[in-house]
């Protein structure tokens, strides 16, 4: 069974690990408040341009005297592979702009990143009084190899793992730095059978993310097969559909509107082109009415010609009689006559 890469590796990772884990990738990643509901993620900005934020819940705090989970605030959860620029904080605005109008909720933004944030933009003005700052959350290196080395020393003990040691197994390749990607994914696969999780349903999420990492983080074809075959993703393929074969994100939406363009294009050449035949049609019909009008005059100077020839004969045999009082001058003399007319 052949498995292909999502076109989106972290963004669709990011998704599928949204929809699967939710409150247990809240908790993992360390987010305020207490997890409440997903909520849509397309964003439509008064200019009418579309967005989709890679994930949108609710959080809330539990009512002192009912204890019922009021929602308090929304989180939008982002992930980024590369540097975060202020043209990135835009963009974030723009969706905190949107998710607090929509659903009249504050916005938390939080950043996943792949790389050392020092340097990224702290905060972005909206306005005076609205200002984003976002929560960047980034795991360096030693960090990651430390829940790596606990994780490893469970599962040879075959000591069952709480949730967010479970979760490392699918985030440890996805944070890892580019140097140690391979290596980690690698061993992690070797291990992920026996590794003790309770919940059945969790351990199949994990294998789709890992499977991901695996296709991204292992260059070699022949290399992937085997570790696929280790941890045993047919038994998931029919989990694994949405994340492996949708392809998610903002570029597909720009090519899909380029694409709608193209086509209001060749509709609008399509409709050039009808009329320029039309034209030409009418044309061809005006062309071809000149064209019997001329054959109708070509025979009727053919007529006059073949009648011109008959005349001219006629001459040349008066000319030749002495007598034009004879019988035979007559009758030329009459035919002539009766060509005139």
């Amino acid at each position: 069974m052949k498995f292909k890469k999502p076109f989106h590796t972290f963004d669709a990772t990011m998704k599928y690990s949204s929809m699967a884990f939710r409150k247990r990738q809240h908790q993992y990643l360390g987010l305020p408040g207490k997890y409440c509901r997903r909520y849509p993620t397309e964003v439509v900005l008064r200019n009418m341009e579309m967005g989709r934020m890679d994930e949108l819940y609710s959080v809330g705090k539990s009512d002192e005297s009912t204890g019922e989970l009021i929602e308090h605030m929304l989180i939008n959860l982002e992930d980024e592979s590369e540097d975060v620029v202020e043209k990135t904080l835009r963009k974030f605005a723009k969706y905190k702009t949107f998710g607090s109008f929509i659903y009249s909720l504050p916005m938390y933004t939080a950043v996943t990143c792949r790389k050392d944030y020092s340097n990224f933009p702290k905060e972005y003005e909206i306005t005076k009084t609205d200002i984003i700052r976002p929560h960047y959350i980034y795991f360096p290196d030693d960090e990651l190899w430390e829940k790596y080395e606990n994780l490893i020393n469970k599962v040879k003990h075959n000591i069952e793992l709480t949730d967010n040691e479970a979760l490392d197994i699918a985030f440890i390749p996805k944070y890892i730095s580019d140097k140690y990607s391979e290596q980690i994914t690698e061993a992690l696969a070797h291990v992920f059978s026996n590794a003790k999780i309770a919940d059945r349903e969790m351990k199949r999420d994990i294998a789709v993310i890992l499977m991901v990492m695996i296709l991204n983080n292992i260059p070699s074809k022949e290399k992937q097969k085997k570790l696929l075959e280790e941890i045993n993703m047919r038994k998931y393929k029919s989990d694994m559909e949405e994340l492996v074969y949708n392809v998610y994100g903002e570029e597909l939406e720009k090519k899909d509107q380029e694409i709608e363009e193209q086509n209001q294009k060749l509709t609008e050449k399509n409709a050039e082109l009808t009329e320029k035949d039309a034209e030409l049609s009418e044309k061809d019909a005006k062309l071809t009415e000149k064209d019997a009008e001329l054959s109708e005059k070509d025979a009727k100077l053919t007529e006059k010609d073949a009648e011109l020839t008959e005349y001219q004969k006629g001459i040349e045999q008066l000319n030749a009689l002495d007598d034009l009082n004879t019988p035979q001058a007559q009758k030329i003399i009459t035919s002539l006559l009766l060509l005139q007319k």
